[in-house]
């Protein structure tokens, strides 16, 4: 009987194993990504990560291809108990997961602040940081922090993105 399983890979090997693993029949593979703001020699630019790296989820009949995928390059074992017995996911895990998924993508709900919210930067050269979220500004994704530093706190402003709450 077939049931989501989930996999743990090596390194950078999800979308290798995945590759592998689409010829065999009755074998499906779900490797959910998100696309999210990073840097690259201090500009932004949009990075495609997995949503759980080194991890993939398999929909398998276990007894007969569960051999093949723990000895698939790439594959370092699959998520169960110390007896190497896989433990399933839950179809509806599966079925939020893939609900959540726009234009190939998952989307995360960006995180909401109020004012007075203690946040910490966390990319960008400021990175590790605190300070308190003052104010949104309108039509654009920067927002204002009052910025704790030294005896001292600066208003700034900053790309919403690069923000989390404490």
């Amino acid at each position: 009987m077939k049931a989501w399983y989930c996999i743990h890979i090596k390194p950078t090997k999800e979308d290798a194993v995945c590759q592998l693993l689409k010829d065999l029949p009755e074998v499906e593979t779900f490797c959910p990504k998100i696309q999210k703001r990073g840097y690259l020699r201090s500009k932004p630019r949009l990075v495609v990560e997995n949503l759980f790296p080194h991890y993939v989820f398999i929909n398998f009949d276990a007894p007969r291809y569960a051999q093949t995928i723990r000895y698939t390059r790439g594959v370092r074992r699959m998520v169960g108990d110390h007896t190497g017995h896989p433990w399933t996911v839950d179809n509806s895990i599966i079925d939020f997961i893939r609900s959540r998924i726009e234009h190939g993508f998952v989307g995360l709900e960006a995180p909401r602040f109020c004012t007075g919210d203690p946040i910490r930067i966390e990319e960008g050269p400021l990175a590790g940081l605190q300070g308190i979220f003052l104010e949104e500004m309108n039509a654009t994704e920067r927002v204002i922090v009052l910025l704790n530093t030294i005896e001292s706190q600066t208003r700034i402003q900053i790309d919403k993105r690069m923000i989390a709450k404490i």
